[in-house]
């Protein structure tokens, strides 16, 4: 036999990716496992790149809901980019929830709790939540106590039924049908200025609507999470907006 085969052979890297071959005419190519971890270790990377930049000139996406951007968080990011004219903040309002170790954001306000092990997390707020309607509706059902079936209800779509408001609202009116339902706090407070029946929502929303209090009770108040990747605990312009928020935005709303 040959020497310089067994050279060759010897030389073959022994870590290479196989070439995609053919296979009853279907290309075969790298393991969707091999494929996943490839991705892991990019989005790493790109967060060890992002974390270890110590400008805070830049932008920086914070993920959250919509009526909670609009009502909690628009001022006091507004505040602080007149500050810091060089830094650019992105507000994602989206009811899905969005993966950090991705960067399809850099930090993230929930109301509930992060499960996975390499997010950094905080208690940022705790909003309470209120019984609303106009008094148009009020005056016209009487007694909210006692309207019983006259009750119309506005809430979160079927999908939250597992919401602790919306338990809450069903105990107290078990005869009511919902009017309206939707994922968005917003959608549900201009139903309610309508005059179509009641919904529970965040008070500050409720204010902000020139709605009033249909109930001396409150609902079950919620926390408010913020949280981003490990990976970026040392980047100036995150360390900036958190500490801006967590001093502007109130204990309790």
């Amino acid at each position: 036999m040959s020497v310089v085969p067994r050279r060759a052979r010897r030389m073959r890297p022994i870590n290479r990716v196989p070439k995609p071959d053919l296979l009853g005419g279907l290309t075969v190519g790298p393991p969707l496992s091999f494929q996943r971890t490839l991705a892991e270790h990019a989005f790493a990377l790109h967060r060890s790149r992002a974390g270890a930049s110590r400008d805070i000139a830049g932008t920086i996406k914070i993920s959250t809901s919509e009526w909670f951007a609009t009502h909690a968080l628009t001022v006091p990011i507004s505040g602080l980019t007149a500050d810091h004219p060089e830094l650019t903040v992105e507000i994602l309002t989206d009811s899905s929830l969005v993966d950090l170790s991705r960067r399809e954001a850099d930090l993230a306000c929930r109301f509930q709790p992060f499960t996975t092990a390499s997010i950094v997390q905080r208690r940022l707020t705790t909003v309470r939540y209120g019984l609303f309607a106009t008094p148009e509706f009020l005056n016209r059902v009487g007694p909210i106590e006692h309207a019983g079936s006259a009750v119309r209800l506005i809430g979160m779509d079927s999908a939250f039924d597992g919401l602790a408001d919306i338990a809450w609202m069903r105990g107290l009116f078990p005869q009511a049908t919902f009017a309206v339902r939707s994922n968005s706090r917003d959608v549900q407070a201009r139903a309610c200025s309508e005059g179509l029946g009641v919904a529970v929502l965040p008070r500050i929303l409720g204010a902000s609507f020139g709605l009033v209090q249909a109930y001396a009770e409150e609902p079950p108040s919620r926390v408010v999470w913020i949280g981003y990747h490990h990976d970026l605990k040392q980047q100036p312009r995150l360390r900036v907006l958190i500490d801006h928020l967590c001093k502007e935005v109130p204990v309790i709303l």
